[in-house]
């Protein structure tokens, strides 16, 4: 009788070669768990049906579950309930183009504790092929720390650490998606921008934390008077603005003098003295035309500028034309300002004859401003407004009380006004 040779896989050989294979596999899943087990990250394993295989000590420290409580249990425990839809797409998608090769998932995920409160996780996942089968593995961290450091970071960017308004960033952020919104869907709005009037000399006068207080209390009666909807910024000094979305110009006419009466309901005590304050507004609309948020702060400022200069504490509309003043205005300033740094003014000293005497008794200093070929430039009235509104300058005539008209000291002290 003859004898059949061993099939190739019934052969001592081969039986050897799987033998092998197989500790080899139970050794590498050994050294991979021992891995697992010493990762200071939580590391959690899945099947492609959201059975837990696999989880690590540190699970506990992050989730409030022993490893042994989660192993069978499906996935969605660790999903808040709010977000398990949406996970299940996530999650979906994933089984249906699983990667062979880098992670299958990267991103930060909002998970839940076994006592149900949410923590923001950031979430690195990838296939691993086991002798039972594929499975998930996901690296899990709480960023929560990270996540509210950054909260709190944008936050301080975004409003006015002294009066909790929104800073002048985050306003034109609203400013340009309100416009967007009023361009898409044709409604109208409107833009106020409003200056404290006699703000320095407030500051200067009673100290810049009466100044700092008189910010805060004005801050406080605008918010009272705006509505939810409606947004109000500080956008640097004593400079307010605040947006309306879906207001016609009627009704910011009558927001801006709403403004102006809550300024006035009651005095403002600062340094332990009661003051009136006012301010001066200026109003634009848009929603018929197309203009961009800084154009549109320009035209609010214009129209400011025009309640200030027809006797403050009223409001003003943007009737267009005016941008060529400012632009003369804000040259001058300019001017002004690179004269005191160049020393470009000189101080001339005018007699003025005392009739009854005979005899001049006294002297007007004034300060003019020479131009690049050292002529006087312009007329002195053409900068005062500038130099006023702007801070650069004010005006001192005669003489100091108690002093000679034409000693330096007068002088000095004529010339130093303007700094």
């Amino acid at each position: 009788m003859s004898s059949q040779p061993p099939r190739p896989s019934e052969t001592p050989g081969a039986h050897g070669e799987e033998r092998r294979a197989r500790e080899a596999l139970i050794r590498a899943e050994a050294r991979f768990r021992g891995l697992v087990e010493l990762s200071p990250d939580v590391l959690v394993g899945g099947t492609p049906s959201g059975r837990i295989t696999l989880a690590n000590a540190a699970v506990h420290e992050l989730f409030g579950y022993r490893a042994d409580e989660l192993i069978g249990r499906h996935v969605e425990l660790l999903w808040p309930e709010r977000l398990q839809a949406r996970y299940r797409e996530i999650l979906g998608g994933i089984l249906h183009d699983r990667p062979t090769e880098g992670p299958s998932l990267r991103g930060e995920y909002v998970l839940r504790r076994r006592d149900g409160s949410e923590f923001l996780a950031q979430v690195s996942s990838r296939w691993v092929d086991t002798e039972e089968g594929p499975i998930s593995i996901s690296a899990l961290r709480d960023v929560s720390d990270r996540d509210r450091l950054e909260k709190l970071l944008r936050s301080h960017a975004d409003r006015d650490s002294l009066t909790g308004l929104l800073g002048r960033r985050r306003f034109e952020e609203e400013l340009t998606a309100e416009l967007a919104r009023a361009e898409r869907y044709g409604h109208s709005g409107a833009l106020l921008a409003m200056d404290v009037d006699q703000f320095k000399s407030i500051n200067d006068s009673l100290g810049h934390r009466a100044g700092d207080d008189l910010l805060r209390a004005v801050a406080d009666r605008l918010r009272g008077r705006l509505r939810e909807s409606d947004v109000l910024g500080r956008l640097g000094g004593d400079e307010f603005s605040a947006l309306l979305p879906e207001a016609s110009l009627p009704e910011a006419r009558a927001v801006a003098e709403g403004l102006l009466r809550a300024l006035h309901a009651e005095h403002f005590t600062l340094a332990g003295q009661s003051l009136p304050v006012t301010a001066s507004i200026g109003i634009t609309a848009f929603g018929q035309r197309n203009v961009s948020a800084e154009a549109l702060l320009m035209e609010a400022d214009m129209a400011m500028y025009e309640a200030k200069e027809t006797g403050r504490d009223r409001s003003a509309l943007y009737a267009g034309g005016g941008r060529a003043r400012m632009e003369v205005r804000l040259g001058w300033a300019e001017r002004i300002r690179r004269a005191l740094d160049e020393d470009g003014f000189t101080v001339h000293a005018q007699p003025i004859l005392d009739l009854s005497a005979g005899a001049v008794t006294r002297y007007e200093l004034l300060l003019r401003l020479a131009d690049a070929t050292g002529a006087l430039a312009g007329r002195p009235s053409s900068c005062l407004s500038p130099s006023a509104s702007t801070s650069c300058a004010r005006s001192t005539y005669g003489s100091p009380a108690g002093r000679s008209p034409s000693s330096p000291v007068a002088a000095r002290e004529a010339r130093s006004s303007f700094r």
